[in-house]
Order: structure tokens, then sequence, then C-alpha cells
């Protein structure tokens, strides 16, 4: 699990301090403890090695035995907090804490008593509140440097909601002014809420146990049945690392966000998820995940900001999938201004006034699209090709790709934005997305329904040979779901942008993929109306784009064709 911690710290460029329980020191000794050590201060950002509530005389001493050997912990806890008064509590920490400042080791100590008992330590069935008024005489006669204050916290799982006395905090704050570090122990299943205003009210150290511990624990088991030792091992750090996997959805009620909770749930990388699922109608929740749904107005502020303020607390990621689609944003401008572009700008706002308790940076992934180009192209798009929309769609997909990127920049938020294909084929209802008839003539027909091909007036016309970049919906929700585990400095510094990887077909090559899955016969339901504007919008997009960076990020491609993708959609209707 030291493993674990450091690569938790180092995704998050978060300091962190390393943990050791008496028992853990007692069964590893000098050896485990020099590697912890090597392992914290080799680490790219700052972390400490801590020996926790040493209670006994025996790891005391065990613990100053190696640091006058040269194997010091950075920090440790004399909890004396078992003595039946104060003066007993100082009387028993002062030597060590006189001894260990020689060493140059802080010591930390406890003033009342927590509840409660974890992993080696003595059950305590007595708490007692720490008194700030004699929190000033208790820190003077341990000489202690770091005070743990009881506020009605307690080792263990809380049965009942925790009641903790906030004022304890305050005054020792304003009597202390700083001076005196503030730790806060029992932590196990506390909501984000209470360590903010732990933090507000002059916390500077949480102690975290079983939330890390568990996950590791968990999947190490589970993965040593299939897998070899060094494979479990692995996957139990991840575990660890991404111990947080709290998800926010906007758009979750469409059919690419229902899906992409599915894809999340299934991903053996997205440990202990938990969802917040938000739309403009109340999504479904997902089967066996955690889940809130929530009916929300993504350009009323209020209903934003209580996305972040729900019992899950603040996501770690954030996908953002809502939005107008391009023929709904063609014919109403003002409208697709306010939801493509204002209500993800609001979106943004509020993320950068937020931050995880852990101080790392929200993932927000924006799903863009190739509507952004427009114009005289290249054969090829690559990253480099400048984007010049053509369409009311396009414009607020770039406006808000600008936005992500300078807020990355600025360093409000972790951002991913994902030009996606267009995706064949979509399941469900038709949309108001210019695309949609790309899907809906092979949706509808595969069902004998009737649909409407707005390119072109028969299946001889020579407009069905404009060339479409398509993708699978597999696929795209293994790519939307790898993008959050892209680390971050793999993005070049000036832009988020990654053009998702896709195939080029014509419509016409769409047909004739009908046509072999299902038979002449199944061409009977399609219909021709040219439509001018769907026709000239759709133009407007690029067919063929360079894959090479964002292959090399680890994303995926459809094999196969269309042909290979009606046939799976064919096999989805009849399951």
């Amino acid at each position: 699990m030291a493993i674990a911690l450091v690569r938790a710290a180092e995704r998050c460029r978060s300091p962190a301090i390393l943990m050791l329980f008496p028992v853990t020191l007692a069964y590893g000794k000098g050896p485990f403890l020099r590697f912890c050590l090597d392992l914290a201060h080799q680490a790219s950002v700052p972390i400490a090695v801590h020996l926790d509530h040493a209670t006994d005389p025996e790891h005391i001493e065990l613990a100053f035995s190696l640091a006058e050997q040269g194997v010091a912990f950075d920090t440790m806890m004399v909890d004396a907090s078992h003595a039946e008064t104060d003066e007993e509590n100082i009387n028993l920490a002062r030597p060590y804490v006189e001894r260990a400042r020689k060493l140059g080791i802080p010591i930390e100590v406890e003033l009342g008593r927590l509840e409660g008992g974890e992993a080696g330590l003595r059950v305590i069935s007595d708490a007692k509140l720490t008194d700030p008024g004699k929190a000033e005489a208790f820190m003077n006669g341990t000489s202690a440097a770091i005070l743990a204050p009881s506020i009605g916290n307690l080792h263990g799982t809380y049965l009942n909601p925790p009641n903790f006395r906030q004022h304890i905090l305050m005054e020792l704050w304003k009597a202390f002014k700083g001076r005196i570090p503030l730790c806060l122990h029992g932590t196990d299943g506390l909501p984000d809420e209470i360590f903010v205003q732990c933090i507000r009210n002059g916390v500077n150290k949480i102690n975290v146990n079983s939330w890390a511990r568990d996950p590791y624990a968990k999947t190490l088991g589970e993965s040593l049945l299939t897998k070899s030792f060094p494979e479990a091992q692995e996957a139990a750090t991840e575990a660890f690392a991404t111990m947080s996997n709290v998800v926010l959805i906007t758009g979750a009620a469409g059919w690419l966000g229902t899906l992409l909770s599915r894809g999340l749930r299934d991903d053996a990388k997205t440990q202990n998820l938990q969802l917040i699922l938000a739309d403009i109608v109340e999504p479904t929740t997902t089967a066996d995940v955690e889940s809130i749904t929530i009916k929300t107005d993504m350009t009323d502020e209020l209903q934003v900001e209580a996305l972040f303020n729900t019992r899950l607390g603040i996501p770690d990621t954030v996908y953002c999938l809502h939005g107008i689609m391009s023929r709904g944003s063609e014919d109403n401008f003002d409208m697709g201004l306010k939801v493509n572009v204002d209500s993800v700008r609001l979106l943004l706002d509020i993320i950068r006034q937020k931050r995880r308790p852990s101080g790392c940076l929200i993932k927000f992934i924006f799903t863009s699209s190739l509507a952004v180009y427009g114009g005289p192209l290249p054969n090829v798009i690559n990253p480099s090709t400048i984007a010049t929309p053509e369409s009311a769609y396009g414009l607020g997909k770039l406006t808000s790709e600008l936005f992500i990127n300078e807020y990355t920049r600025r360093g409000f938020i972790d951002g991913r934005i994902l030009r996606l294909p267009t995706i064949v084929v979509r399941p469900g209802p038709p949309s108001m997305a210019t695309s949609a008839f790309i899907s809906g003539i092979i949706r509808e027909p595969l069902q004998s329904l009737e649909a409407t091909c707005p390119i072109g007036d028969s299946l001889d016309s020579r407009a069905l040979d404009l060339p479409l970049w398509l993708a699978s919906p597999q696929v795209t929700i293994t790519n939307l779901v790898h993008a959050k585990h892209i680390p971050a400095e793999k993005f070049p510094p000036h832009t988020r942008v990654v053009c998702v990887p896709g195939f080029t077909a014509t419509v016409r090559d769409e047909i004739l993929a009908l046509e072999k899955v299902a038979g002449k016969e199944v061409l009977a339901f399609l219909k021709f109306k040219d439509d001018p504007v769907n026709r000239r919008v759709v133009s407007s997009w690029p067919s063929k784009f360079d894959n090479t960076y964002a292959l090399s990020l680890g994303f995926n491609v459809d094999e196969g064709g269309m042909e290979s993708i009606i046939r799976r959609f064919q096999r989805e209707l009849v399951e």
C-alpha cells in the first residue's frame, strides 16, 4: 500500500503522509521503515512518514532505537490519551517529546480521548472531548508540536451520523493562531462537507485509513483468485490510487450518457464508482452502482451548484455531454448558444471554485464534434489543422473548447476535449442532430420502419458518395472511459484537444452494407428527400483524420467497417 499512496499523491501532485501503526512497525522493523522512507523521500511530491498512535513503550523505544541508527520517522504520535488525567497524559508524553526533539522528530499528542479502535490500537469506550481552555497549558506541558483534538470523532465506523463540535476547533485556532497544527483523526466515511468545515476551522492534517486500505485489500483478495501475485498487487495498487471515483455526467439521460455510465461501471480501472447523473429530464439509475439522479436545468446557476453539494461530495471527474444538437442549434441560434456555450461556461466556473479534499484538480471531459471544422480543408485532418466551423453547433463546441483549454492552462481544471466522429448506429429514437440520418437509414429499416435520407433523391444519386467520419457506440464509450485515465502530462501544454479515432465510409457504403447484412428487400424502407441545409452542414465536415496522435494516447479505433457495425446492431436488436 505504500507504493499505492505514493502513486496516488504523484498523480494528484499533492503532498501526503505515509502512516504506519505500531503493529506494522513491530512486524517490518527497520528494513520496512527504511523502504517507506526511501519511497516517500524519492517521490516527486513532498511525502512524510509518520508513526501513528504509539502508546506502548516497546513500540516507542523501537522507533527511537531505529532513529538513533539513522532510520527515523519524519514525525511520530505519542498517544497517552488513555491516561486518567491531563497531568498523567503530560507526564507520560513529555520524556518522549524531549528525546524526539534531540533526534529532530516532531511529536503529535492527543488532548481528550477518541472512542473506538482499529488495526491493533487500544479500544477506547469512554470518549472525552478536548477542553480548548486547557489546550495551551497541555501543549506547553508536553512541548509537543502537533495536537490531535477530540471533537466527537472516533476510530472505526460511525454507527450514527457524526456530531463534530466545530466550536472546539474554532476556539483552538483562536488560541494558537496557527502556531500548533491540528490533526483530525477518525475520518472514515465522512462526507466532504465535514472535511471542508474542519479545514476552514483550522485543521491542517487529516488521517485516513480504511477508505484507502479496504479497496486495496478487497481488490488484492479478489485478484489473487484469477491473477498472478504481481498482477494482483498491481490491481490492488491501482484500486488504492484511484480510491475516489465520484463521476458527474451531464446529459446523462441521453443514450450516450446511459451507455457511458454502464461503461464506467464495467471498467476495471474505475474502482469504487459513484455516479451523479444529471439532465433536463431525470436520468435512470445505473444498476449495481451507487447513483444519484437529478433533474437539472444546466443553464440555472443554483441547480448546477447543487450538483456539487450532494451526499457524494465533489466529483473527481465531470463528463460534459449535455447540449442542443446540431440541427436544433442551427434552427434556434440563441438557445444553442445558451446551452452549448453559456451553460458550459457556468459549469466550468463552478468547478473552478471547487476543490477535491485531496487537492486534485477535477477532470473535465468534454464531448466536442468534427462540426468545429469547415471551409477549405486538407485531405487529412491532423492536430494542427485550424478549426473554422460553418454551423452554430460547431461554433458552440469550438467556443467551449477554447474555455476548457484556457481553464486547464490556468490550473482551474484538468480538461480533456474529445472531438468525436459521428456515432453509428445510435440506438433509440431519432434526435435533432443534423447527422441523425446516418444512424436512421440503418436503424429504422432493420426494424421494418421507414427512414428518410436527406442526402440525394434516389439510390442512384451521386450525392450518396458523400464521405463521413464514423465510429461505433462501443468504441466511442471505450474511448470516453479511457479519457479519464490518461495522465495529464501526456497532453501537450498548449491544447487538450484530441480527435478521437474513426474510419471513413460514404452514405452509399452504409446502404450497401445494410443490403449485404439484411437483404435487398430492406432497402424498400428507405426514402429520399434532399435537404439543402442538412446537406450543406454535413458536407462541411471533414471525412478523414490522422489517427496517429490519438492512438499514441491509447484510444481505440473500429475494425471491420460498416458491415461489422451493422451486424452488431442487428444482434443487439434481437437481444
